[in-house]
């Protein structure tokens, strides 16, 4: 089930989003190979909405959607579904659904 909402996951689930973002989320700027695995870490079996995925983050949504979350979907590391960038409802997932840490 997408998850197009944090305020919508239930605290354990919301504790383990955060924690994984937190490398991330603390700083104000973090190389693009620790930003490219934290997102690849968070959609790992889930699906995850861009205003999660900008929360949990820390980073501006259109930002992080051009910048970084396009090219991960060009580069066939995340899937986007569906397909409009615009959609309110895009989620996007990890291309591979087994990654661990």
């Amino acid at each position: 089930m997408p998850i197009l909402a944090l305020d919508a996951l239930q605290d354990p689930a919301r504790a383990e989003l955060m924690a994984l973002a937190a490398p991330v989320a603390v700083r104000p700027r973090v190389e693009a190979a620790l930003l490219r695995d934290t997102i690849l870490r968070l959609c790992s079996g889930r699906s995850l909405g861009l205003q999660v995925l900008a929360q949990l983050l820390q980073r501006e949504p259109d930002h992080l959607r051009r910048r970084t979350l396009a090219a991960m979907v060009r580069q066939g590391l995340l899937r986007a579904d569906p397909c409009s960038p615009l959609d309110p409802r895009l989620v996007y997932s990890s291309a591979d659904p087994v990654l661990t840490s």
